[in-house]
């Protein structure tokens, strides 16, 4: 590729990079909730999220570059970057999830955990199908989105919670700290889909 496609990309280069980003969080949440969900292949499970974590390294390296050598951007520099380190955040942390599970040789998976799995899972959807109305900046259907992972980042904030007060009842201190550990991460997932969702929101604001 010549330098001048670098300098002077087209608008599809950035959704396109975005929408690669997008897409390898949807799958690191999607391993997450079946190695919750079907609690087998742990290791396997938590090494195919590894997989998406390393390409999420990759897809916001490629952004960052695209971002530093071009002269024209769809948005403002801020906002692309940030919604960049906020999807990359996300897939670390899923990550994160997932390693601890294994790691803490957790053997089965806990009411709370296949909640906030789910809630996961939906945030990131719900992102998912946010981006795609980014290109033609639709503020209606943006703020729907954000939203919708706003109300399931405050579920999770209520049944991180509720799941630790429950979690000091057991009589097990290291099991306790494990899970309260495990509980606290998948809440911080949710915490970094709603700012995914607030760089959306801004650039609604900005640009509709």
């Amino acid at each position: 590729m010549r330098l001048r496609d670098f300098a002077f990309p087209t608008e599809t280069d950035f959704f396109e990079l975005l929408r690669t980003q997008s897409e390898t969080v949807l799958d690191a949440s999607l391993y997450l909730s079946q190695m919750i969900t079907k609690f087998d292949q742990i290791e396997k499970r938590r090494d195919q999220i590894k997989e998406c974590e390393h390409a999420g390294d990759i897809n916001a390296r490629n952004l960052y570059t695209k971002l530093n050598i071009s002269f024209i951007t769809p948005f403002d520099r801020e906002d692309i970057s940030k919604l960049t380190a906020s999807y990359d955040d996300v897939v670390d942390f899923i990550y994160a999830v997932a390693n601890r599970i294994y790691l803490y040789k957790i053997e089965e998976a806990t009411p709370p955990m296949l909640e906030f799995a789910s809630l996961i899972t939906e945030s990131v959807k719900e992102l998912n199908k946010t981006l795609a109305t980014l290109s033609k900046v639709d503020a209606k259907k943006i703020e729907q989105g954000c939203a919708m992972v706003s109300a399931l980042e405050n579920k999770a904030d209520n049944l991180l919670n509720e799941s630790v007060a429950t979690l000091f009842n057991m009589s097990d201190p290291i099991r306790i700290i494990k899970l309260k550990e495990i509980y606290e991460y998948m809440e911080i997932v949710t915490d970094k889909c709603k700012e995914v969702a607030d760089a959306f929101r801004e650039i609604g604001i900005k640009y509709s």
